[in-house]
């Protein structure tokens, strides 16, 4: 099937095709590179931009878990025309995010936080109905920014069975016409597709270390 058999369609669905050919087209390039040797970062920076553009929503980040936080490892705003990695993040827009109290128990006043004890997504359609709101890391970035987020959905970067790695964060989803929209079930399942990606090339690449450093000691 090519773009000619929607010759007798309109603009908008022939348009529809092209994106998905090329989302598809992205889609194989990802998996190719899981299998060469490479930078984990600009993988991940690949994975975040897609998501952005194959989810068709405002923001997206990559929340990697160091020791008791989640720290931005990526993130892209289409909206905020903001990018942001770890080594320039500025502390008080994306500071890391506590995983744990003093006492030694899990944090949840975060979305994320919570994804990450859980294991499970977590999709909040209004996150002014929030109970925490008002306090919130989100309504903090959203008047220093300038913006509005509305739906949320955080999904767990984890391979198979083991420890969750992060989360994959998105903000935002936009129907045709530009209008913000909840996230419905199929982006749900590209969204855990790519945080699946994320997990197997961190997991690829934790190994080909592992590997490299016992071969340096052989």
């Amino acid at each position: 099937m090519n773009v000619n058999d929607f010759q007798g369609h309109s603009p908008a669905s022939r348009e529809a095709f092209r994106l998905l050919r090329a989302q598809l087209r992205e889609l194989t390039d990802l998996c190719s590179a899981l299998t060469s040797a490479g930078n984990i970062q600009s993988l991940w920076r690949r994975i975040v931009r897609n998501a952005q553009l194959m989810l068709a929503v405002d923001g997206c980040t990559y929340y990697r878990r160091e020791d008791n936080h989640l720290v931005c490892a990526f993130l892209m705003s289409k909206a905020l025309g903001l990018t942001t990695e770890e080594e320039h993040t500025v502390p008080d827009i994306i500071a890391p995010i506590p995983l744990f109290d003093s006492q030694g128990q899990p944090c949840l006043q975060t979305a994320a936080a919570r994804t990450l004890h859980s294991a499970r997504f977590e999709h909040t359609p209004n996150v002014t109905h929030l109970k925490n709101y008002s306090a919130s890391r989100t309504r903090t970035f959203d008047e220093r920014m300038g913006y509005r987020t509305v739906s949320m959905l955080s999904v767990p970067v984890q391979f198979r069975q083991q420890p969750v790695m992060g989360v994959l964060q998105l903000i935002n989803p936009h129907n045709a016409d530009g209008e913000v929209v909840d996230f419905d079930d199929g982006r749900l399942e590209v969204a855990m597709a790519l945080a699946s990606t994320i997990a197997l090339a961190q997991t690829l690449a934790e190994r080909g270390d592992t590997d490299r450093a016992a071969a340096s000691k052989a």
